[in-house]
């Protein structure tokens, strides 16, 4: 049973890669059918996975409020316990998405580090770009998919696109018709987005918070609305650390989910590990990097989009395998 939903998983994905190529020898028109016809398969396999589907976990929460509370998360600093989350998840009910979809596919775990260490923002310090601030809108979908974007665009062109020029979360928001706005978003389809429509610059469209209707003009006159894209057929989505990690080295950040506990919400530094809370809703953010403790566990290194204030400056490290933390990563290829 495993191995075959694994099988209809890879199959269901190959379809949707296989798609977003074929559609270069068809019209506008004809290609965005084809690209709905796979998006209604993909979620008829039970295989799409959600964030923030269902409700926005922080629609009432103050963000600024979330920084500087409860204790640090590392063992080192008050943790007394040495076993992971992960390690529990067995004697656990699996309920969360990305939990149970671990435990359905069982990806294969690289047992042989690339390297002991990698930060994307060491390697590239001039294209990873700073932490931004989703507020109050379920917009984490957003966010870490054309952060994602901008980052390569930055290392695609060799610094052309530079530190300085940033995406627009706010027209995937208004603009994405696939996803819920501030209700939340799918992945898969952002990615898809990026492909297939792509996205203005922050100049053209500032984030706004909220949800309004889709405008095809920059929110200024004189600015120009030009959209930038991922390459037809680009899209990665790998299940494997060794796959994942050597897409991070060779054309940086990578966009991941995990299950989102109450918790989250008082990191401040250290290995981030679900203890305690309920769980709040699925959450996308920008991998960037990772490195192994002195246990030899593989720690991930992400930014996330809650401020600078929260967390490490806006960062935080999470151990593999914590609240269904890579399972999936997701890319695509700058279009430069």
């Amino acid at each position: 049973m495993i191995r075959k939903a694994l099988t209809l998983y890879t199959a269901v994905i190959a379809l949707f890669i296989v798609g977003t190529t074929a559609t270069s020898d068809f019209s506008e028109r004809n290609a965005r059918y084809i690209n709905e016809e796979l998006v209604r398969k993909i979620k008829a396999h039970g295989k799409w996975i959600p964030f923030e589907a269902d409700q926005n976990p922080l629609r009432h929460r103050d963000i600024s409020a979330m920084s500087g509370k409860g204790q640090s998360l590392s063992f080192a600093s008050g943790v007394t316990s040495q076993l992971s989350k992960w390690h529990l998840l067995s004697d656990k009910p699996v309920t969360s998405p990305f939990t149970r979809l671990r435990h359905q596919l069982k990806p294969t775990l690289s047992t042989t580090p690339l390297l002991p260490a990698f930060d994307a923002r060491d390697q590239w310090p001039n294209c990873i770009h700073s932490v931004r601030d989703q507020e109050t809108c379920g917009s984490c979908w957003a966010f870490s998919s054309t952060g994602h974007l901008e980052d390569r665009l930055c290392i695609a062109t060799g610094g052309s696109f530079t530190i300085n020029d940033r995406l627009s979360p706010q027209n995937m928001v208004s603009c994405d018709f696939g996803n819920a706005g501030c209700n939340g978003g799918f992945i898969t389809a952002s990615i898809n987005y990026l492909i297939k429509e792509g996205v203005v610059s922050e100049d053209c469209m500032a984030y706004r918070n909220v949800a309004p209707f889709c405008m095809y003009h920059c929110d200024f006159p004189q600015t120009q609305y030009k959209k930038h894209h991922c390459k037809l057929g680009s899209t990665k989505i790998l299940m494997d650390h060794g796959s994942i990690q050597r897409e991070l080295m060779t054309n940086g950040p990578m966009v991941v989910g995990f299950d989102m506990y109450h918790d989250l919400y008082d990191y401040q530094s250290g290995v981030y590990e679900h203890l305690e809370g309920e769980l709040e809703g699925g959450h996308a953010v920008k991998l960037i990097g990772w490195y192994y403790d002195a246990g030899n566990s593989l720690i991930w290194i992400c930014q996330n989009q809650w401020g600078t204030l929260w967390g490490e400056n806006g960062y935080f490290n999470i151990r593999t395998g914590v609240a269904g933390m890579d399972l999936i990563a997701w890319s695509c290829e700058a279009d430069v």
